[in-house]
């Protein structure tokens, strides 16, 4: 995801323009055991599809889930724009390059895409 914080994942269903299903193989977000996600894909016009993400988590303690949830809205912001720019260019997201694709999207207007 970035410099601090990575999630190894896993493509565990993939439906084209549709949906993907992810499991996270390995992370080192602390006390996350087990972790996976659904990305919900719906097309609303040409140039903007809803992205809808749903995100299963169990923590050990359990209790901690309450507080994971405090930081999973900036780990799902920087997986959004990480797929944005996936989608736009066809090139991976990595650890090593996500801070540049981040500092490159906050330069972009509402509707610009990255440049491919």
């Amino acid at each position: 995801m970035d410099d601090k914080t990575f999630f190894k994942e896993r493509i565990t269903d993939l439906k084209e323009g549709e949906s993907a299903n992810i499991q996270i193989i390995s992370s080192n977000f602390p006390f996350v055991h087990k972790m996976s996600g659904e990305y919900h894909l719906k097309s609303l016009s040409e140039n903007r599809t809803r992205v809808k993400i749903v995100v299963s988590v169990s923590t050990k303690p359990a209790m901690m889930v309450h507080l994971l949830k405090l930081q999973m809205g900036k780990l799902l912001k920087k997986s959004l724009v990480g797929l944005k720019y996936y989608l736009e260019t066809g090139n991976n997201v990595s650890a090593d390059n996500y801070r540049n694709i981040n500092v490159n999207y906050k330069k972009l207007s509402a509707n610009q895409a990255f440049a491919h």
